[in-house]
């Protein structure tokens, strides 16, 4: 007869305990589900370092902007496709002639000092912007210069314009001052107010400490939209974009917004980090090369056409952009919810290129370069002195030499391209950037009333269907319509070719893998990231299921 071990039973049952334990934890995984809790500490990098925490006078650095957009919020919103959206105001309603706006505030919106919003601060938030002694950005004053603001009852303020102004919404945005912490400083030293080093805002964080490199943000227990997921934000700011990239790679920082500028070889480094997921994000800027359509060269639609077909964005953000960019084909970025799917798209094509030059009169000379009734097809383009600038020129003109066309780079600082170019019109094609701003109205570079000198329809294009198109956009008060609007003036711009687009740069977001709650839409501003930042979190908690 075998003997049984001694070890059988209590093998058994310490068999049947874990069996028992296990399930256990799957009944209780099955019962419940994985939510976010509060709590935590994220810390972002940022290359350069703020200046004021205002978000008046934030408009010309990026860190000012991403820590105002955290400190402070707006009467609307830009959601993630630049639709606009309440905020401070929970409501708004427009008068039958499109020129007044009332907005109705939320009642439960208080400042991080406990103080109550008041229709007051919006007055004198909007009434500060129209100081000509206020150091803030030229095109937000020259804006709201053109606006009356004023109390409109206990909860409510008005907006009085010249005339309909539908972008008005979005730029209403701008984060609110509180009255009572302010009222007594004047204009011409708001930018140096002891408020920019410990500001009071109504935003989903607010200023904990501060120091030259770094600045750490608590959630608001009392923020109106509901207490953000994380404790805390810390911002490290470090010389540049090269710095940041290391400081990602050896795990110094959580996370960090790398320009396009950075290069492959810095992004390379930061993916050694296991740690983190990158997350890309093209901006709604392009580059773009305006051709000046009342040259001789550039008259010909068919001619844009042809030149439209002869380069090659996508080599170009292969090879000039590392792969750090995205084909432009509209004015209007994809991610917008004013743009359209459906335009015509010139893919490189230099067979067509040539064919349309030919159809245009241009045949191929002795040298190889295009002539129509003896003049060479031949033209300057202009670029400021940029590293990057100028080897995008290059590529471009290597591809249209492919088709007979001969362009010659000639670039200067920026103020002399524009003091002795843009401004005189003096220019056959010029490679620029644009950043189109929180609307997506491209009034201001399109419309023919905007060619005159000083204008910035720096191509000259004059379409009179596209100028109606454009002038009804911006006074339509129907979201709806304006779409359709914008929708119609793409296909146009497409047609016609005023000028070629390039590319739309394309950022990095790398962040540390246990971060969740991230959403990236449109990125109309750096800051745009942290649209979603209520959202975010790295702790979590298990709730039971209820039926």
């Amino acid at each position: 007869m075998r003997r049984q071990s001694p070890w059988l039973v209590p093998g058994l049952v310490f068999g049947a305990l874990v069996f028992t334990a296990v399930l256990g934890v799957l009944a209780y995984l099955l019962a419940t589900d994985e939510r976010p809790s509060r709590g935590g500490v994220y810390t972002e990098g940022i290359a350069g370092s703020p200046m004021a925490l205002n978000p008046l006078l934030a408009s010309f650095n990026d860190p000012d902007r991403d820590l105002t957009t955290l400190l402070f919020t707006g009467l609307t919103r830009l959601g993630p496709d630049g639709a606009v959206q309440p905020d401070l105001a929970e409501e708004w309603k427009l008068s039958d002639d499109g020129r007044t706006y009332t907005f109705r505030l939320r009642k439960n919106a208080r400042w991080h000092d406990g103080h109550p919003v008041s229709p007051e601060d919006v007055v004198y938030t909007f009434r500060l912007v129209q100081e000509k002694d206020l150091q803030a950005s030229p095109d937000i004053a020259a804006l709201w210069r053109k606006v009356r603001v004023e109390k409109a009852g206990d909860d409510a303020v008005r907006f009085i314009l010249e005339q309909p102004y539908s972008p008005l919404l979005a730029y209403a945005a701008v984060g609110i001052l509180p009255e009572h912490r302010l009222k007594d400083v004047k204009p011409k030293d708001i930018s140096t107010a002891d408020f920019n080093a410990s500001p009071v805002g109504t935003g989903p964080f607010h200023l904990k400490e501060a120091a030259l490199d770094q600045v750490t943000l608590e959630a608001n227990p009392d923020f109106y939209g509901g207490r953000p997921y994380l404790e805390r934000i810390q911002f490290k700011f470090l010389r540049d974009d090269q710095a940041l990239a290391a400081a990602l790679a050896t795990k110094k920082v959580d996370g960090g917004l790398l320009r396009p500028s950075v290069g492959p070889d810095a992004l390379d480094r930061v993916r050694t980090n296991k740690e983190l997921t990158l997350r890309t994000a093209a901006r709604a800027s392009y580059s773009i090369l305006f051709l000046n359509n009342r040259g001789p060269v550039f008259q010909s639609k068919g001619v844009r056409q042809a030149l439209a077909y002869a380069l090659d964005q996508q080599r170009l953000v292969r090879d000039v952009a590392s792969g750090l960019g995205a084909v432009a084909y509209s004015p209007i970025a994809p991610e917008s919810w004013a743009y359209n799917p459906a335009i015509r798209k010139y893919e490189y094509d230099p067979t067509r290129a040539a064919q349309l030059l030919e159809e245009n009169g241009w045949k191929p000379g002795a040298t190889g370069i295009r002539e129509k009734n003896g003049q060479p097809l031949r033209f300057t383009l202009l670029t400021n002195d940029d590293k990057t600038r100028i080897a995008i020129g290059e590529e471009l003109v290597r591809s249209l030499r492919r088709v007979g066309v001969q362009a010659e780079i000639q670039a200067s600082g920026a103020t002399g391209l524009i003091q002795n170019f843009l401004l005189p019109r003096k220019y056959d094609a010029i490679l620029y950037g644009i950043d189109p701003g929180a609307d997506p109205d491209p009034y201001a570079l399109w419309h023919s009333s905007q060619a005159a000198d000083e204008g910035l329809n720096i191509s000259a294009f004059a379409q009179p269907d596209v100028d109606r198109l454009l002038e009804r956009a911006r006074t339509s008060a129907n979201p709806e319509e304006r779409r359709q609007l914008y929708q119609q003036f793409q296909s146009a711009f497409a047609e016609e070719v005023p000028s070629i687009l390039l590319y739309h740069p394309v950022y990095t977001y790398a962040v540390d893998r246990r971060l969740r709650g991230i959403s990236l839409g449109l990125l109309y501003a750096t800051s745009a990231r942290f649209l979603t930042v209520r959202q975010w979190y790295l702790e979590t908690q298990r709730v039971l299921k209820f039926p």
